[in-house]
């Protein structure tokens, strides 16, 4: 970003409502970026529910890790969630 639109930008900062402010911090502090990567999470097992090992379609529910639901194939009977085989399926920290 140019140095000059920062500028204008931070000084903009000041002309935020308290309630704008209290928002902007609890961003940044990352209050709701947990709660919104599980959301984003299980909101993309719904969209594709198939056994990433063998791509069978009838799988059920298998409990819950870390507030991310767990599936259990029923053909296979390996157990997967919406992050296996994904870049963020070996992340200890998937909220950051």
């Amino acid at each position: 970003m140019d140095a000059k639109l920062f500028r204008g930008w931070l000084h903009q900062l000041g002309e935020l409502s308290d309630r704008q402010r209290d928002q902007l911090k609890h961003r940044l502090l990352g209050g709701e970026a947990s709660d919104d990567a599980r959301d984003w999470i299980n909101r993309r097992a719904q969209e594709s529910l198939a056994c990433p090992h063998c791509q069978a379609a009838h799988v059920q529910r298998w409990g819950r890790e870390s507030e991310i639901q767990r599936y259990r194939c029923c053909d296979c009977h390996r157990t997967f969630n919406a992050l296996t085989g994904s870049p963020l399926a070996g992340l200890k920290c998937r909220e950051v």
